[in-house]
């Protein structure tokens, strides 16, 4: 038996579209393309700035059209997109 920790929920890369406003619209997470049905909630995070890997994102909680709700982050340090359930 394994004795490795294994992290439940981990984000994971995601393609995302924004639309004229800023919100994304489309986005393509776990190999499939969905619309967005609508953004929920909008926050950003800047934490640990004295670090060297200083925490920079914005959030939007996102319902995608089949119903699944999304967090996609923008990450401003690294400059990448992930998606977590």
């Amino acid at each position: 038996m394994s004795s490795a920790v294994r992290r439940i929920n981990e984000p994971v890369p995601a393609q995302v579209w924004l639309g004229d406003d800023g919100r994304p619209t489309q986005v393509t997470w776990r190999g499939r393309p969905e619309r967005v049905e609508c953004v929920l909630d909008t926050w950003y995070v800047d934490d640990a700035w004295w670090a060297e890997r200083p925490v920079r994102r914005i959030y939007h909680e996102v319902q995608l059209d089949s119903g699944v709700r999304l967090v996609l982050s923008w990450d401003l340090v690294a400059k990448r997109w992930l998606a977590q359930r």
